[in-house]
């Protein structure tokens, strides 16, 4: 098999739909959004044949004040009569070295196999719980803001609600008209839109079932004060009142679990998205610290070896200067820098459980201090 990477291109579409279709559809014909003009499609060609294909959609990811540059993989399919030789890793290789040369700083994507893409650097990050809970044990909570209905191409009203919880973690995407349209069609039907306050302080997106006594999802939840918490929680409680269960995802840190778990409530953790840093030194580069200090870390990275280093970072207030040097302080892979990048796991845990190797206290406190902790989540289904 001789594999050649390219862009996609108009003539394709047949073949790459027909991979698309049997990968992600059930052998069902494509959404017509499948390729739209925001997203970077790329095909894998074997002697004029259409034999994979994926996507690279360009989003942001947050990290404190700074704003990351990001490109989510998605629709990553192979012909089945080609799998199994090679034609994926090869299109996520190509993948990483096409992103670090378009100006990315990181790689995300939902896996359905993390161990696969593990294998290529890519790692979990961050944590999110879906909260299942019968509609009898759904809290009374305070539900004084005034609610109302928003219609989705309204979503104007929904942005300051949306930037203020973004505020609190990293990995969050900016959101244009085109990422809001798309949040909205995350429901098959017309989604039903609820927000509570004045400005809008939190709102529920859900698709309303037809059947009573079923469970109830709701897609996306998102509130920016614990009074537009308390009264969205009031208002997803009077919709489910006719349905058997309410679901719903937080972030781990959550108000839910603090104050609401009750006998026959189900929290679990779902799959995280995964982070991969395809340029390391620009990556740390983007960042606003908030202290100031000097280190220098090497970054083992097999699959884009431009990323290992060794580099000598300074930082303080004014910025973060990044420059290769000749010996490190820290050591560390690919995966778990990505992590540290974010937040969750942080630099410290990473230390604690043995992933990093450090020769200097005094390094990996500066490092720890420019890399804090933070919570890890991302709404952007891609």
């Amino acid at each position: 098999m001789t594999l050649q990477l390219r862009e996609y291109r108009p003539e394709d579409w047949e073949q790459i739909a027909a991979i698309w279709s049997v990968a992600f559809y059930g052998n069902q014909p494509l959404p017509a959004d499948s390729v739209v003009a925001a997203d970077a499609a790329f095909v894998a060609e074997d002697n004029g044949r259409i034999v994979g294909g994926l996507r690279v959609c360009t989003l942001s990811a947050s990290r404190g004040s700074a704003v990351l540059r990001c490109g989510g993989i998605a629709m990553v399919g192979v012909s089945p009569a080609c799998r199994q030789r090679g034609v994926g890793r090869a299109m996520m290789s190509w993948s990483l070295e096409r992103m670090h040369a378009d100006g990315f700083h990181l790689s995300s994507l939902h896996p359905f196999r993390p161990s696969y893409y593990r294998a290529l650097g890519w790692e979990c990050a961050g944590s999110r719980v879906a909260i299942r809970c019968p509609n009898h044990r759904l809290p009374r909570t305070d539900g004084r803001l005034e609610a109302r209905r928003v219609a989705p191409e309204d979503w104007q009203l929904l942005e300051g609600a949306y930037g203020a919880f973004a505020s609190r973690y990293s990995g969050m995407s900016a959101r244009d008209s085109h990422r809001w349209k798309r949040a909205m069609r995350r429901v098959a039907l017309d989604p039903l839109v609820f927000a509570v306050g004045e400005p809008v302080e939190a709102y529920a997106i859900l698709e309303l079932s037809n059947k009573y006594w079923a469970d109830e999802v709701v897609r996306e939840l998102v509130w920016s004060t614990p009074a537009g918490y308390r009264s969205i929680l009031s208002v997803l409680s009077g919709i489910a009142i006719n349905k058997s269960t309410l679901t719903w995802e937080e972030p781990a840190d959550g108000p839910f679990r603090s104050a609401w778990v009750d006998q026959g409530v189900e929290v679990t953790l779902q799959r995280p998205l995964m982070y991969r840093a395809v340029n390391v030194p620009a990556a740390l580069a983007a960042l606003e610290p908030e202290a100031a200090g000097e280190f220098s870390i090497l970054v083992d990275d097999p699959q884009l070896p431009a990323n290992r280093g060794p580099w000598r970072v300074a930082f303080g207030r004014d910025g973060v200067d990044v420059e290769p040097c000749s010996d490190s302080e820290i050591e560390i892979n690919i995966r778990h820098f990505s992590q540290a990048l974010l937040g969750e796991p942080s630099l410290r845990a990473l230390v604690d459980h043995g992933f990093v190797v450090v020769k200097s206290d005094r390094a990996a406190a500066a490092a720890a201090a420019l890399l804090p902790p933070q919570p890890t989540y991302c709404l952007e289904m891609f």
